[in-house]
């Protein structure tokens, strides 16, 4: 336990600067958007460490508990709507705070943008390169409490750079600069909305692509096979006929062929295991077909059979030379 929790703290430590020029750009901004002494951004620094502890204990006890089944389209997709609601809390934080120096009516929705905790809570999600490292570390201790004691022992050492940053309560004195921090904080929050959207995108369109495609199981019983082959491989044939028997439920078709071109047909669930030395024709690309260069060598066939799959779109067929 103390090795893990020492490891996380060292990580954090060799990864801090990263951590800190990832963050610095979200947090520093926020801080100075409004009057605050000294005591209170140090207040507030805590509040973000906070959200960004609690961020971290569940990621770390789901990496512990998952391990690598965290794939990276489930990383794009949390990123990105982390990404979104960041946008939302710096664009209200930066209109809140606009309307209170202007002596107008803040609305109550509004107050949420001035949780320091959940600035922290959000910044938490973000898959920055210090925290990707981290996730990628933890994938292999196995166990949720082992994920969580890495995580605390990240969390401690990266906070340690982030403490500085309670120094610029000092700033806050100065108007031009709470303008200037407001106007960088919409630029950082139309940054991040455009990266949240990007990564939103890739992960519909990655999903849309999973569902737009089929896998063929080569050795699933229920799928319909035809063998077309020459009149003068009967024998040969007649040994891998009795084989596939034993694969498939229904009995593979037999297509004997004496010469020209052979005319393939779409028919649903069903794939063509053809002699490379005939002709096809026909909408090739719409039908599953397997070429096959070595009828002597039936062992081969049934191995590859029982140990390929494949996935194809839908509206497209496999075309496969062995």
């Amino acid at each position: 336990m103390i090795k893990t929790l020492v490891e996380g703290f060292l990580l954090g430590l060799s990864t801090g600067s990263v951590c800190l020029a990832t963050c610095t750009p979200i947090y520093l901004p926020w801080l100075i958007s409004e009057d605050r002494n000294l005591r209170k951004s140090f207040g507030k620094i805590l509040e973000i460490s906070a959200g960004r502890f609690i961020s971290y204990i569940i990621f770390g006890a789901l990496a512990g508990y998952l391990g690598s089944n965290i794939k990276q389209m489930n990383r794009e997709l949390f990123t990105g709507i982390s990404y979104i609601f960041l946008t939302i809390f710096l664009l209200v934080n930066s209109f809140r705070t606009t309307r209170h120096d202007k002596k107008c009516l803040v609305p109550k929705w509004s107050s949420f943008s001035q949780s320091a905790f959940m600035l922290g809570l959000l910044t938490g999600i973000n898959f920055c390169p210090s925290f990707l490292i981290a996730l990628t570390n933890s994938f292999g201790l196995g166990g949720v409490l082992a994920g969580v004691l890495l995580f605390i022992g990240f969390f401690v050492g990266t906070t340690l750079f982030l403490i500085p940053l309670a120094f610029t309560g000092l700033l806050t004195a100065m108007p031009l600069l709470k303008k200037i921090a407001r106007i960088a904080s919409i630029l950082i929050a139309v940054w991040f909305f455009y990266k949240g959207i990007v990564s939103l995108n890739h992960y519909y369109t990655e999903q849309k692509e999973i569902r737009d495609k089929v896998e063929i199981v080569l050795n699933d019983p229920s799928l319909k096979v035809s063998l077309v082959f020459l009149k003068t491989d009967s024998l040969l044939v007649q040994t891998l006929i009795d084989s596939l028997s034993e694969i498939y439920a229904e009995k593979p078709k037999i297509i004997q062929f004496d010469k020209g071109k052979y005319k393939v047909q779409r028919s649903g669930n069903e794939v063509n295991l053809i002699d490379s030395r005939i002709e096809i024709e026909g909408d090739t690309l719409a039908v599953h077909i397997i070429r096959i260069n070595d009828l002597k060598n039936p062992h081969q066939i049934l191995e590859f059979i029982r140990n390929y799959n494949f996935k194809v779109r839908k509206d497209k067929g496999l075309y496969w030379v062995m």
